[in-house]
This record gives C-alpha cells, sequence and structure tokens, in this order.
C-alpha cells in the first residue's frame, strides 16, 4: 500500500471521525479539537493513476453547476454582522479545473540558486554570476500555467493564469467572459492576477487546455478536457442566443465608453496642467488662455453628458440621466440572470449607441486643440506637460 499525504490547509492533528458526501463527492473530516475540514469534491484522487508517467494531466471535470449565490446576510459573506458572528467560505462559485504538474517550472535565478545549493553541499566552489547574468535574471519573465477555455465552436472564452509550481492544484472558472472595463495598474483582480470576470457565458458544452508560457514561448501540455456548465435550478438560467448576442454588444458598448471616460479623465488633466503653465510662463499670450478655457468649455460639455449635471447634482436636484447611467442601466440586468433584457434596458443602450461617434470625434477635436497648444507652449519655452516630448 502507497500512502500519500494531502496536506493543503490540514494541520498534523488527530482526526477522529470522516465521513463522504456521496452526491457531491466530498471528503470531510472531524478533529480531535472539534475542527471540521472538507475536501471539495475528491473524485479526482480516483485517477491517480493516470501519474503514474509524471506527465501534466487536466483531471475529469464534474457538471459545473450555475446559480446566483445569495447574500442572506445583506453583503457579501456575514454582512455587518461582525467578526463575533462566525461564518466559513463558501466554495468559489464556477467551474473547478484540477490539475497536475509534473515539473515546476523555474526562472533563471531559481536555476541558479539550485545549483549553487548543490555546489554548496558537495564542499564545491561558486563562481560569482557575471553582470550579463544579473541582467539575464532581472529581465527574465516569470512563468506561469496558461488554462484556455472554448466554447463548442471553438472560440476563446476566457484565458486563466495560474502559478508554475509543481504538484495537484486547482482552479476555478466564473463562467464569465473578461471584462469589458478600461485597464487600470494594479486594478480588480482575482486568483493569481486573474482580472475580475464579464458577462456569463450561456449552460452548454466547454473545453479547456493548459500551456506552459515561459518567456515569449507558449508550449502546450497536458491533455484537453471537455465539461458541462449547467443551471442549478433546471431552465431557470437558460438563456437564447438572441438575448446573448443583445448582451455581448452592450457589453463591448461598456468596452468602448469606458475607454471614452478614461481619455476624458486624461485630457481633463491634461488641460488643467497646460493652463497651469500659461499662467507660470513668462511669454505666455492672453490668446493662449483663451484657446485654453474654449478647450475647458468643451470638457465641461461633455463632462455633463458623460456623467451628468454636477452642479444639479450636488443641490440634490433631478437631472437628466448620463450616457454612463443609462449603459450602466443596460447592462446590470445582464450580471445576474440570463433574462432578456426590459424595453427601457434596450432604449438606453440604443441611446448610447447613438451618442458614442460623436463623443469619439469630439475627444479627438480637444485632443488636436491641446497639441495646438503645446505647440505654443515649446515656443515659448514653458515647463514640460503631458503630452509633449
Amino acid at each position: 500500500v502507497n500512502w500519500t499525504k494531502l496536506s493543503a490547509g490540514l494541520p498534523n492533528i488527530a482526526i477522529r471521525d470522516i465521513d463522504i458526501q456521496r452526491r457531491e463527492n466530498d471528503l470531510v473530516l472531524a478533529s480531535y479539537g472539534r475542527g471540521f475540514y472538507i475536501l471539495d469534491d475528491y473524485s479526482a484522487l480516483r485517477e491517480l493513476k493516470k501519474l503514474e508517467n509524471k506527465e501534466d494531466y487536466i483531471f475529469p471535470i464534474r457538471p459545473s453547476l450555475m446559480y446566483n449565490e445569495s447574500s442572506p446576510f445583506g453583503w457579501r459573506k456575514k454582512g455587518h454582522f461582525g467578526d463575533n458572528f462566525y461564518t466559513a467560505d463558501n466554495p468559489p462559485v464556477g467551474a473547478v479545473f484540477t490539475y497536475y504538474i509534473a515539473e515546476a517550472m523555474k526562472t533563471p535565478k531559481q536555476i541558479r540558486k539550485q545549483e549553487e545549493a548543490k555546489k554548496m553541499k558537495a564542499n564545491e566552489d561558486i563562481e560569482y554570476p557575471t553582470i550579463e547574468e544579473f541582467e539575464k535574471e532581472d529581465k527574465a519573465l516569470k512563468p506561469y500555467i496558461l488554462f484556455t477555455i472554448r466554447d463548442e465552436q471553438g472560440n476563446v472564452i476566457r484565458k486563466l493564469k495560474a502559478p508554475a509550481s509543481a504538484g495537484m492544484k486547482r482552479i476555478v472558472w466564473d463562467f464569465r467572459y473578461p471584462a469589458t472595463r478600461a485597464i487600470n495598474k494594479g486594478g480588480q483582480k482575482a486568483n493569481f492576477g486573474n482580472e475580475a470576470g464579464g458577462l456569463p457565458v450561456v449552460p452548454g458544452t466547454y473545453t479547456v487546455e493548459m500551456a506552459k508560457v515561459i518567456g515569449h514561448q507558449i508550449t502546450p501540455v497536458g491533455n484537453k478536457q471537455s465539461f458541462v456548465c449547467k443551471s442549478l435550478y433546471n431552465n431557470r438560467l437558460v438563456g437564447d442566443l438572441a438575448t446573448q448576442k443583445l448582451k455581448l454588444e452592450m457589453q463591448q458598448m461598456n468596452r468602448i465608453l469606458s475607454g471614452v471616460n478614461h481619455r476624458f479623465n486624461e485630457l481633463k488633466k491634461q488641460s488643467s496642467l497646460v493652463k497651469l503653465a500659461i499662467k507660470l510662463t513668462p511669454n505666455s499670450t492672453p490668446e493662449m488662455m483663451k484657446q485654453l478655457l474654449a478647450v475647458e468649455r468643451k470638457l465641461d460639455s461633455l463632462n455633463t453628458v458623460l456623467f451628468g449635471n454636477e452642479s444639479l447634482k450636488k443641490r440634490y436636484e433631478p437631472s437628466p440621466p448620463s450616457l454612463n447611467s443609462r449603459l450602466s442601466n443596460a447592462i446590470y440586468n445582464s450580471w445576474g440572470t440570463h433574462e432578456p433584457p426590459t424595453q427601457t434596458q434596450i432604449d438606453n443602450f440604443k441611446i448610447v449607441q447613438n451618442h458614442i461617434n460623436q463623443l469619439q470625434q469630439d475627444l479627438k477635436d480637444i485632443n488636436a486643440d491641446l497639441h495646438k497648444l503645446d505647440i505654443e507652449l515649446d515656443k515659448i519655452k514653458a515647463a514640460y506637460t503631458p503630452g509633449r516630448i
């Protein structure tokens, strides 16, 4: 008999009782110290013989149940009850991929450290690395495992990253497409730098495969595994293709409008710095300030269209809905259900559609106006402002 230690999160303690939740294949342990430990879906352990050849492997994936997680305490987890109210985390909602990596991928620095440790143990001389070797280590990209999820037509739905360490691991896909918001440094993250998801997919059959990424080289490894995503509540989450197509269009509009918002904020910041440069530079002219104030008026007008009338809002007066609020209302329905959008949500989406091209053109015009001012600032040797080289 061969024994394999499973110790992820389980300390060396006396286990007094073991039970199996047969429907979900969960293994439940009760310790002498009145603690409970649960191994969710241990069915992968039945496939351990597949690892005898020491090859990378994705274990069979059980049917993945799609549902909307409830918040019984008014917010996530324990809500407002505080730390004296104990709750345990539920398993994450999504398709769980259990996989095995035979050999860890190492960076050049890790490889050097490993070789040095061997030489030290053998009492051999260790050569100090050259500057070139240090530079190579500093510039080396960290390796990782890349999971690619596809639908039945072979379209890529999502890509997930996982650490490059060896052993049996798990990663969860949350049934969602990638987020369409503008990317910010250090933005929302899920597991191991996987960006938070966007629109949920429809129930159906999907596949997952993995690859090792070392530097700029992507090498497929292991096997492709097919799995089924289905509604926990029969057909309540089943959406038709026409509805899904409309919601994907809304998500793409969210991508475009998010980019417009981001560029608007950049131009607004740039204009404020240009204004300061004009004020501080002795050779600036009243005409330059006049041009800058015209740019600010354009930005104020766009701000009202994008985000609403600030004067009315800060006085708690009713104001017309902004394009951002209209699109938020339109896509809010997409996050928690596969039901078709309401007519109001469709109307709001179409209003944003009708305005987006003009918004993009307005931003290009403002950018051109600021570029002309940048040229004038260079002529009078003004201090640097963003957008100038």
